[in-house]
């Protein structure tokens, strides 16, 4: 096919080559199939195929939508079926099928290898008439006269569901000058963008397939950290990169177009180039004088451009490899502090707290970004899209959307500037989620749902002006209330009925420390000392005398230093024998019954070490907090 001209480059030889896949696919396909690879209703290839009597081969819900009229015979053929005819999928046509599926793989394989090799090597491009014809695989036109695109391949088959082009010939092409090859990029996406079957939604993602495959280009052609000229050149390429887009502000095009989205990947590699510079920074390493010029550059697009997004993007690259808490703590240093928008620092100010919730993980992230995103979009049905693809079970899911509904919503009720809080209409959009959630399954946690949206939560809502300490013990209290809401496990039934009803608790005992220490501690030592009698100093503080009872010798008062005991079995004045003292916990104080309290194998809360403990009476009060929150009588 070669043998007169071998250079792929250009059109005739590309034209052969082509040719030549085509017939091998289709001497495959007539020796694989007697009637070919389609469904003789549908016309493609199906995914349970049927073999008729007469070998012509169908869906299997195309032929039994045929059947189920009452036709009795093929569709292509009208040969009768048998009366004792049973539809059932071919394994063998199955199999044949990945014969096929695995020679057209290898057909494709071949033809991306042959680009990437030859067409695409020497640095420099094929012929104009080749790179349209690669343009022309990555659409079809289908029966329906749809326009859709497809892997990159010269066969006709296959459409993409997702009508965007492929990457393959992007990062093929943006291998030479972005001059060389604006043109074909430029009129690629024209077409893409001008076919009436390409929703709003493909065209964000068409936009961000040629910007990470722009940025892409970049970073190859980069070589930082090789050497100090190369890099030196680097840092000034990108330093007259930003003079010209804050000196060009106003007159840069909006419309897309393969010129902006280059635009927008350059910006993209500088922030990143910019992060990784204060990354290193972060870190104590050095960095060259020329990266620090390109730093102050960084940071006066970042505050002349008016555009938050640029610190934004820097802040989520720093918090990939340093991590969210150091981030965090940069808004407090005079070096950084240029990195937040104006609403951070003033959060900050005003207290504003890191989401602690973050240890639930990725998944917790993700509904919470999709909450935050729909904030600002007003497109809520993407959040149930993303608990659908969260593995957590359904009761995590439900506590995933309740607390990144307070973290993005209910906080936002806490800024001084009303403009900054969630309107009606997103408040609506929200209710209308939470009305028909999948995922909020009962009518407590809906209710509790449009609480949070709203800022209803009695004394624990979001108020202007609430010190930290506020905010944590609103944050402890909201996220109990997600537990008890979403949890049935007996053990936390009394912290239920304490935080949710109330009332039904009036008469209960909460589980928390005794406050009679001074009974607890007479029953220990008593309990190591045998007999003893008790005395009270002048100021009234416990002492006890062994043996007889009666004092043989002075001594002082560990609390107060008063002078107690006596001499000669006589007591001083004020050293005073008392009775031992009784428990006199009050009711609504300890856990189990009061006369089990002097039991030693009663299990409440003297025989707990300090860190349950110390959890029990968070989550006790914490409940009766939340109680009282909505109940305060």
């Amino acid at each position: 096919v070669l043998e007169g001209k071998s250079d792929v480059k250009s059109t005739k030889p590309f034209e052969a080559v082509i040719e030549i896949l085509k017939s091998c696919k289709k001497a495959a396909v007539d020796r694989l199939f007697r009637f070919g690879v389609h469904c003789g209703v549908c016309m493609r290839e199906p995914g349970e195929p049927v073999d008729l009597p007469c070998h012509h081969m169908f869906c299997l819900t195309c032929i039994k939508a045929s059947l189920d009229t009452g036709q009795t015979s093929c569709p292509t053929c009208r040969q009768e079926l048998p009366n004792d005819f049973q539809l059932r999928v071919s394994e063998d046509l199955r199999s044949t099928f990945k014969k096929n599926g695995d020679f057209r793989r290898r057909c494709n394989g071949f033809f991306i290898d042959l680009l990437s090799t030859v067409c695409f090597k020497d640095n420099k491009p094929p012929s104009k008439e080749v790179i349209t014809h690669l343009l022309s695989y990555l659409k079809i036109e289908t029966e329906h006269e749809e326009v859709q695109t497809k892997d990159l391949s010269p066969f006709d088959e296959s459409p993409d569901k997702n009508p965007v082009v492929r990457s393959v010939i992007l990062k093929l092409l943006l291998k030479f000058s972005f001059n060389e090859v604006q043109e074909y990029l430029q009129q690629h996406l024209s077409t893409v963008e001008e076919s009436r079957f390409v929703d709003e939604g493909d065209k964000s993602e068409l936009y961000g397939l040629y910007i990470n495959c722009l940025e892409d280009a970049m970073w190859e052609k980069m070589s930082l950290g090789s050497n100090k000229a190369e890099d030196l050149q680097s840092y000034n390429k990108e330093i007259e990169f930003l003079h010209f887009c804050l000196s060009e502000l106003t007159s840069i095009s909006e419309t897309v177009s393969i010129q902006h989205l280059q635009y927008v990947a350059q910006l993209r590699l500088i922030l990143t180039m910019a992060a990784q510079l204060i990354s290193d920074k972060l870190s104590g390493k050095v960095v060259p004088d020329v990266a620090n010029d390109f730093l102050k550059m960084v940071i006066k697009l970042c505050e002349d451009s008016g555009n938050d997004w640029y610190r934004v993007y820097l802040i989520r690259k720093i918090s990939e490899w340093q991590g969210v808490e150091l981030v965090q703590s940069l808004v407090k240093q005079t070096e950084f502090c240029w990195l937040f928008p104006e609403e951070i620092k003033k959060q900050n100010e005003d207290g504003g707290l890191m989401d602690q919730f973050l240890v639930y993980g990725e998944e917790y992230k993700t509904v919470r970004d999709a909450v935050a995103k729909a904030l600002m979009d007003g497109e809520v049905e993407q959040i149930e899209e993303v608990l659908e693809q969260c593995r957590a079970s359904p009761r995590t899911r439900a506590v995933f959307i309740l607390l990144a509904l307070f973290r993005e919503v209910t906080t936002l009720y806490g800024s001084p500037n009303t403009g900054l809080h969630p309107s009606a209409e997103k408040c609506e959009a929200f209710g209308e989620l939470i009305q028909g959630s999948s995922y909020l399954f009962d009518k407590e946690m809906r209710n509790f749902a449009s609480a949070l949206i709203n800022n209803k939560l009695g004394a624990l809502s979001i108020q202007s002006g609430q010190t930290p300490a506020d905010n944590i013990v609103i944050e402890l209290v909201i996220h109990l209330a997600v537990i008890l809401l979403t949890t049935n496990n007996v053990l936390l039934l009394p912290l239920k009925q304490l935080g949710l009803q109330p009332d039904n608790m009036q008469g209960a005992f909460i589980p928390t420390m005794p406050d009679d220490m001074v009974a607890v501690a007479q029953a220990a030592i008593q309990q190591d000392y045998g007999h003893l009698t008790w005395y009270v100093c002048r100021n009234n503080h416990p002492c006890f005398v062994d043996e007889c009872g009666l004092p043989m010798e002075r001594g002082k008062c560990l609390e107060c230093g008063e002078e107690v005991g006596g001499e000669h079995h006589a007591a001083l004045q004020g050293f005073t024998p008392v009775q031992l003292q009784q428990d006199h916990t009050r009711p609504g104080h300890i856990l189990g019954d009061p006369e089990r309290r002097n039991d030693p194998d009663a299990l409440d809360t003297k025989n707990m070490s300090l860190t349950p403990f110390t959890l029990v009476r968070l989550v006790a009060h914490l409940a009766m907090l939340l109680g009282a929150s909505e109940n305060c009588d």
